[in-house]
């Protein structure tokens, strides 16, 4: 299906490397730590946007081709092989699809190349461009169970040929990232651990998260590598139960032992949880979850984001030792900008509240290397736990009345500290002048808000909301901890008031699906997910007597009382002589480029949406419209992460004495689309 080029998009991409990177026996692999050196180097602003082009994918192996939808996950994860040109993405319906970027105009699905693999769960896919071969990461059936990594040979340019099994290796449970070293060496695994409630007994599996480190050797041109694994639980290697060290150590435990054992037996919900078995064989690691990686430019280190504990761990590549340490909380009161936490249909307004803190828990976090510090910077999301009726994240109009009162009907034996009463008014307050309503600000359950050490009577220390909604960077000290250097306050959510009022914490994703449509028709009737969709579908946007889901400009400030702009995805790297960073929010679909060569001082370069149709049509809508006519209707909603491309990687590979050019590949879950953005600097 061929794509056009959009003019209604003249979003970001990223140019030409002219700052000094790691130099290393073979050039630097795609997407590796950048060491950039900022003494002597010319720069440019940036000039100029173009959308090179942009291309759907199906969500299938299908060889017909026709297998396009919204909602679908055709292109979960991507990787980009920059020595053959060829995309790659995975997609939860179990395939590895191929695209053609010989033409970076005009990259072409390639449905002969498509590899099946229906049924199976894929989490991620990354190239190993220089040594011939991509991996797959695949979560067990059960997803408590060790999943694998899966090693196929790439397509070559000169003779193309569908991708073959070379060699699969296991690793832990759920291995939800992969991430190769700058020379593709070692790999790194994240392995997640997530657990699983059995819905036929109410009992619960929680394996413990590791990180594994694949170790590369080429026999015959074959991958054959070494696995060593690394549970967390070497971080208190003498004991099962560390749930104090880590309290102490201000890491955010969304179910500690003591809250399992509130919520098993004494508890509204304890009739509907059998966690016996699971308390008895309890260890902390259980609740450390590996979700995303980093390397330091010298390999030497692996930076392991755990986005429910609010933490990172530093692991030592040679030794496999750990230090954790947490990210902290995020201040809203006087001294802060303020926050937008309130549902009032669209308003930026942005209060600060005495007390408020935030968990910031950030998804992406990437290392880079700036004047021979490193740092590591980080998009503040949120995320929560749920365990079938156990639910870590609730609306503070459940928890704690406009009166101060705890709901003790659902929170049987819970107080509240005089602090968290005096904030829970002060939200309900002001959320009731807006519409004359309790507040739905979701805060968590968890540890860091709630003292449990008595579990048969928790009292909530705090109100918690969830999510940094920003950025922010650290400086990696000497001992190998996190300490901020910026934090980017409500910046993202003024910037979007700015520039995109209509997309101020507002919302499009797959619950927008339309009914009757691809999606809708795969879920099983009853879950809660086709309830959601069939409920938005229910909304006041219909044409005629047709329901439909509501544009993004109709939920504008939806996420305000969640997680506002969510900060989801960030890379990095260089163009126009230039450090930058470029992030971008998962609901909106808001793009932001910073310039970074300044590191502690970020420069607002770009605020631009990926999506602008979004802004009067429903997703399910515009993917119609576009997939049927070859045009870039539907832009880049919910970008699940983003590939910063040089001008050494890009397939566009332009150089001219008045510009260089380079790419941004966006990728992004539920659309099954992948965009090709340019951007272009004068260096007069």
């Amino acid at each position: 299906m061929a794509p056009a080029a959009s003019p209604l998009l003249p979003v970001v991409a990223v140019l030409a490397l002219t700052g000094p990177v790691l130099v290393a026996a073979v050039p630097r692999r795609l997407a590796s730590t950048i060491n950039f050196d900022s003494s002597g180097v010319a720069s440019s602003r940036p000039e100029s946007f173009s959308m090179r082009s942009r291309v759907y994918v199906p969500y299938d192996a299908n060889a017909n081709g026709d297998s396009y939808a919204f909602g679908m996950g055709a292109a979960e994860q991507v990787a980009y092989d920059d020595n053959e040109k060829y995309l790659y993405a995975v997609s939860e319906q179990g395939a590895i699809l191929v695209v053609d970027y010989s033409n970076p105009a005009s990259p072409r699905v390639k449905d002969e190349l498509h590899v099946s693999l229906a049924g199976r769960k894929l989490t991620d896919i990354e190239v190993c461009s220089n040594l011939g071969f991509f991996m797959v990461g695949e979560g067990a059936a059960d997803t408590v169970s060790d999943g694998k990594v899966n090693f196929y040979s790439t397509v070559k340019r000169a003779t193309p040929a569908r991708p073959q099994q070379l060699h699969e290796v296991e690793v832990g449970p759920l291995p939800d990232m992969l991430l190769p070293n700058s020379d593709c060496t070692k790999v790194a695994v994240a392995c997640e651990g997530e657990g699983r409630m059995n819905s036929a007994d109410n009992t619960l599996t929680d394996p413990q998260g590791s990180i594994v480190v694949l170790s590369i050797a080429l026999q015959d041109g074959v991958p054959s590598p070494t696995v060593i694994s690394h549970s967390l639980s070497a971080l208190y290697p003498s004991q099962s139960d560390f749930d104090q060290e880590m309290l102490d150590a201000g890491v955010h435990l969304p179910l500690s032992k003591n809250a399992m054992t509130y919520w098993n037996s004494h508890s509204a919900i304890s009739a509907d949880l059998s966690w016996d078995a699971a308390i008895a064989g309890y260890n902390t690691a259980t609740n450390l979850e590996p979700e995303y990686l980093a390397w330091s430019s010298d390999d030497s280190k692996v930076y392991v984001n755990l986005q429910e504990n609010n933490a990172v761990v530093v692991m030592d590549v040679a030794s496999g030792t750990m230090t954790i340490s947490s990210l902290g909380l995020k201040a809203w009161g006087p001294s802060s900008d303020g926050i937008d936490v309130i549902n009032d249909g669209g308003a930026c307004v942005m209060e600060k509240y005495e007390g408020m803190e935030t968990l910031r828990q950030p998804d992406s976090v990437v290392a880079v290397r700036v004047d021979n510090q490193d740092y590591l910077i980080t998009a503040e999301e949120s995320d929560d736990k749920e365990y079938g009726d156990y639910e870590e994240k609730w609306k503070l109009k459940d928890a704690i009345d406009k009166d101060g009162n705890v709901q003790t009907g659902d929170l049987t034996g819970f107080t509240a500290s005089a602090a968290a009463t005096t904030l829970a008014q002060a939200v309900h307050a002001k959320q009731h002048t807006a519409n004359s309503k309790e507040s739905k600000l979701r805060i968590t359950m968890g540890s860091t808000a709630v003292d449990y050490s008595t579990p048969e009577a928790p009292q909530i220390k705090k109100v918690l909301p969830f999510g940094g909604r920003g950025f922010a960077i650290y400086r990696v000290t000497p001992a190998g901890s996190p300490e901020r250097v910026v934090d980017s306050g409500s910046m993202l959510e003024k910037l979007q008031c700015q520039h995109l009022p209509w997309a101020h914490n507002a919302v499009q994703d797959e619950e927008f699906s339309p009914v009757g449509g691809t999606f809708y028709n795969s879920l099983e009737d009853g879950t809660k997910l086709k309830e959601d969709i069939l409920e938005l579908n229910e909304d006041d946007c219909q044409t005629g007597s047709d329901p439909r889901a509501c544009p993004m400009q109709n939920t504008t400030d939806g996420r305000s009382p969640k997680d506002g702009a969510a900060a989801e995805s960030i890379a990095v790297g260089v163009a126009c002589g230039r450090l930058l960073a470029v992030v971008t929010t998962e609901k909106q679909g808001t793009i932001f480029v910073f310039g970074i060569t300044t590191i502690n001082s970020p420069e607002v370069l770009f605020v631009e949406h990926l999506s602008p149709a979004s802004q009067t049509m429903n997703p399910g809508e515009a993917y119609v419209e576009g997939a049927n006519v070859g045009q870039s209707t539907i832009g880049e909603i919910d970008p699940e992460s983003i590939i910063f491309m040089d001008a050494d990687h890009s397939p566009t590979q332009e150089s001219t004495e008045a510009s260089r050019a380079g790419v941004l590949a966006s990728r992004w879950a539920s659309m099954g689309v992948a965009g090709l953005l340019a951007l272009v600097c004068s260096l007069a």
